[in-house]
């Protein structure tokens, strides 16, 4: 909060967390109302992650010059939390906590298209830059822009040696881009366009990866990871869950989370909450408290709601969904990232369009594309034109038969011969066709 405060001081055009709230939570309140959860693809969200070490001439593997290993093992962590995963660290059986559905997959190809393994190191007397350790306004000032990746593409993480006992910080999504929601303009800069050079995560180099796994030179109570869950976090738009009002009784704007008046420290079990809440007692173990890593387990299911509501409206992060960097460079390749369909159609037959993306490096001028609906046969039809390396095109998908009213999901994907890599080819979605009769709510809540 310090940091993004300092942020929005130096660009004062930066709207305020204030001005976005309210969005944020319209946009939660109306998927909660609908039961539904924004579109996904094939319900799970990865995102591609590079990690840049900012070290001082040590030989890799020594001091700020991290072990790869270290790397691993705090992407590993980051899933283990964020999918709630069972028999590691990030499970939980409070019935509040929450698989977020979100994965972090270290790079496959770089901003120029090449070949990488996610991992950037940089030695900073290459490139003049001052001695460790640094302050924010140096890292944001000078580090930051001059090593950044594309952040529409990567989610940038910075593994430094931090000056002042900061064990990191992150930057907040920009909510310009909550589509369709009142106040969507006059918020600063379209497509969240602020701090493009300075989006990220920046973490102490030691406190990045887990000393449960293979990690080395990490530093007790920050050793386990939960550093960078926490940061990341943030980055897709959690407040701590005191709400940083304290002294007073503060509110982080999701429900399942009780409220607090000020961070807790160490290992507090039975604090108690205050407010509304008073009669619970404080969430230790929430990823967005300051308790010690050996404490924390869970994510909420607001919680989790909230990041995704940010990662499928605000442009800078929902075009990591479709990023191509976790797609190995390969000559021929072709991915379908999306089928933009509304939710509940009337009975009929529809032409669907989908986008397609030349993954690879040759121009394609043919593209068989496979689709079915529930478990049904896979039925194929043919792109053709000319798409060049890295560009897409929409392509529709004529004559689909949805005569029968029900619940449907749609996958399609391409089906180019010598694609060396299907994995991240398939995109599904979710809708229902109605018989006539459709359900309207109105809670005569929301103005």
């Amino acid at each position: 909060m310090q940091h993004d405060s300092l942020m929005r001081a130096l660009y004062p055009d930066w709207p305020r967390l204030e001005e976005y709230e309210p969005l944020i939570r319209e946009k939660v309140r109306q998927l909660k109302e609908q039961a539904q959860r924004a579109r996904t693809i094939g319900g799970v969200y990865r995102i591609p992650v590079v990690v840049h070490v900012i070290h001082n001439g040590e030989a890799v593997g020594t001091g700020r010059n991290i072990p790869t290993q270290n790397i691993l093992d705090q992407i590993a962590v980051l899933n283990e939390d964020f999918r709630r995963m069972a028999g590691t660290p990030g499970w939980s059986n409070d019935p509040r906590s929450a698989d977020t559905q979100i994965e972090f997959v270290l790079a496959k190809r770089d901003p120029s298209g090449n070949p990488t393994t996610g991992i950037v190191r940089w030695n900073r007397n290459t490139y003049g830059w001052n001695a460790p350790p640094y302050t924010s306004a140096y890292m944001d000032g000078t580090i930051k822009p001059a090593t950044i990746w594309d952040p529409n593409q990567y989610l940038n993480i910075w593994v430094a040696d931090l000056s002042g006992g900061l064990l990191g910080y992150a930057q907040f999504p920009d909510a310009s881009g909550l589509l369709g929601m009142p106040g969507d303009q006059g918020m600063g800069a379209p497509n969240c366009t602020q701090g493009a050079n300075t989006d990220g995560v920046v973490i102490l180099y030691s406190a990045f990866g887990s000393a449960l796994k293979a990690s080395t030179g990490l530093t007790a109570p920050y050793h386990l990871g939960r550093t960078t869950t926490h940061e990341v976090g943030h980055w897709l738009g959690l407040r701590h869950v005191w709400g940083d009002q304290q002294p007073a009784c503060g509110d982080d704007f999701c429900d399942d989370t009780p409220m607090g008046d000020g961070p807790i420290y160490g290992c507090a079990a039975g604090a108690p909450s205050c407010g509304a809440t008073a009669s619970l007692t404080r969430m230790v173990e929430n990823y967005m408290e300051y308790s010690d890593d050996a404490c924390m387990n869970l994510f909420t299911q607001d919680q989790a709601l909230r990041m995704r509501v940010v990662l499928e409206y605000c442009p800078r992060r929902r075009s990591l969904l479709t990023s191509p960097a976790l797609v190995p460079p390969a000559t021929t390749d072709a991915s379908l990232i999306d089928l933009p369909l509304s939710r509940d159609l009337c009975p009929g037959t529809y032409n669907i369009t989908t986008v397609l993306r030349n993954s690879g490096t040759t121009t394609l001028t043919s593209i068989p594309v496979a689709y079915r609906l529930n478990n049904g046969p896979w039925q194929t039809q043919t792109w053709t034109g000319t798409l060049a390396g890295g560009a897409t095109t929409n392509f529709t998908l004529t004559g689909v038969d949805l005569t029968t009213p029900g619940e449907y999901w749609l996958t399609a994907c391409t089906n180019l011969a010598g694609d060396p890599d299907q994995t991240e080819d398939t995109t599904t979605t979710r809708f229902v066709v109605h018989n006539g009769f459709y359900p309207l709510y109105e809670t005569f809540e929301a103005g």
